[in-house]
């Protein structure tokens, strides 16, 4: 049982990994979910014992938003996109 709770966390790990790997910021195009060792925005968020990464992590779990650790820049999750207002996708959610 230990072994399998073992191999089964290394396994979300990895696909959790590759995940955040794969998240872009829109307007940076950096990956505010994964630290690379770039300088972080001055704007950024961190709760202490985590990296910045982590706390966007937690933040989007938590509010469904985050700020981008190297443009700073907020974005919603639950907002429509600009590009899509006024079209027959936003007519049908009101």
């Amino acid at each position: 049982m230990i072994l399998g709770g073992i191999g089964l966390s290394v396994v979300t790990w990895m696909i959790a990994f590759f995940k955040r790997r794969a998240a872009h910021c829109p307007l940076c195009k950096g990956t505010p979910l994964l630290n690379s060792g770039a300088r972080p925005h001055s704007r950024a968020k961190r709760l202490f014992p985590f990296s910045h990464g982590v706390s966007a992590t937690l933040s989007i779990i938590a509010t469904q938003t985050f700020r981008c650790m190297y443009c700073g820049s907020d974005f919603d999750l639950l907002k429509t996109p600009s590009h899509l207002h006024g079209t027959k996708i936003d007519a049908a959610t009101e």
